[in-house]
């Protein structure tokens, strides 16, 4: 990684050197092991450096991703939070929320999702791959590497390196740190699988996580308190609980992945499979990625589509990144009442209401029928 912009880096330096025992401060972050990896972090960081950890830490309502929902706004201000933390979270999109939440408190930002526009002001500061460094693609610098990288300039957190890793196995980021992830496994006497680091031990901490979480949200805090309290990878591995969360769901995905075949919509033509799904759990963004990693999908684009309380959620994946899904997912819900769409090329996500769904699936394929949203060097 080569780091760029040093005003910026300065300027996120100086954010985390301001903490102080009489402040409040809160972690926001994402429901999945980047964003609780990258919440750790920081928390370990607040911790050493004042003494304490963060006064609170919770997880933005359902479909605010990229904005900041009233709740989040309400819960801040209940706490009297003087500094909050976001970590693997887009809200830099909603620049008029950051603008209001400034002048609450002030604002850090860990994401490496699409970028718009660097927001950094007196009150903010944006910590984006886009913005701090040249050579790897932002969808890579994940969260939990981001935070990392900038705790380890005020403590020496070595010991949380492991912690890292998991945030960059579960996000698809391995082949960028190959280098990282050597050291750490060698570091705690863990084998390596540079082939398929999901298949290692460090990629069972990762799957524990995610499975406890997209079974229930509720258990994100048990998660955090797991991870804070875990001195080593093997500490979390030997947890019952998330042991026993994590066979119950790979128990279900199980069932999806093999029925794929007999349920999911194939479009030859457009290279998109369209999966509905009715699952016990939200298992549509792991049935994606495993469809998506099957030589024979791998330039395809996998929709995996979710139906809850009158919502349908949509994984999507296209593991070449023929097809750019986080503006294609984005566009698609553009305008649909209660609706968004973003996160990665490779890999991204969208909501909207069950009566938009015929909507959203025309936006898609009329998009693909026409090419759009084609990466750089791509053809229909």
């Amino acid at each position: 990684m080569l780091p760029k912009n040093p005003q910026q880096w300065e300027r996120i330096d100086r954010f985390l050197m301001s903490f102080s025992p009489k402040e409040k401060i809160a972690l926001v972050h994402d429901y999945d092991p980047d964003g609780l990896s990258s919440a750790v972090i920081m928390n370990k960081l607040i911790e050493h450096l004042r003494g304490k950890p963060a006064d609170a830490h919770f997880t933005p309502p359902h479909g605010s991703k990229n904005t900041i929902a009233p709740e989040t706004f309400a819960e801040l201000k209940r706490r009297n939070i003087t500094k909050v933390i976001f970590t693997d979270l887009g809200i830099h999109e909603d620049t008029a929320a950051i603008k209001k939440l400034e002048k609450q408190c002030e604002v850090l930002i860990i994401d490496h999702h699409r970028f718009f526009t660097d927001i950094t002001s007196e009150r903010t500061v944006l910590a984006m791959p886009q913005l701090l460094a040249d050579d790897i693609e932002p969808s890579r610098y994940c969260s939990a590497k981001i935070a990392f990288d900038l705790a380890n300039r005020h403590a020496d957190l070595t010991d949380c390196d492991w912690i890292a890793a998991t945030g960059v196995i579960a996000d698809m980021a391995g082949k960028a740190w190959p280098e990282f992830l050597t050291e750490v496994f060698a570091r705690h006497g863990l084998k390596p699988n540079p082939k398929n680091w999901f298949k290692s031990e460090l990629g069972s901490v990762s799957g524990m996580f995610f499975a406890a979480m997209a079974i229930d949200v509720k258990n994100v805090r048990y998660c955090f308190d797991v991870m804070m309290r875990s001195v080593k990878p093997q500490d979390a591995l030997k947890d019952k609980k998330l042991a026993a969360l994590r066979k119950t769901f790979d128990k279900e995905i199980n069932v999806w992945v093999t029925q794929a075949p007999k349920r999911m919509e194939q479009h030859k033509d457009l290279k998109l499979i369209w999966y509905e799904l009715s699952p016990k759990y939200h298992i549509n963004s792991p049935v994606a990625t495993i469809l998506s990693l099957r030589p024979q999908y791998h330039d395809w684009v996998i929709l995996a589509i979710e139906k809850e309380k009158g919502m349908a959620g949509c994984s999507g994946r296209c593991q070449s990144q023929r097809v750019a899904m986080n503006l294609l997912l984005k566009d698609a819900t553009k305008g649909l009442k209660d609706a968004a769409g973003g996160g990665h090329v490779p890999a991204a996500g969208a909501h909207c209401r069950v009566q938009d769904l015929d909507v959203f699936k025309k936006r898609v394929l009329e998009a693909l029928r026409k090419g759009a949203y084609l990466t750089e060097g791509q053809s229909s």
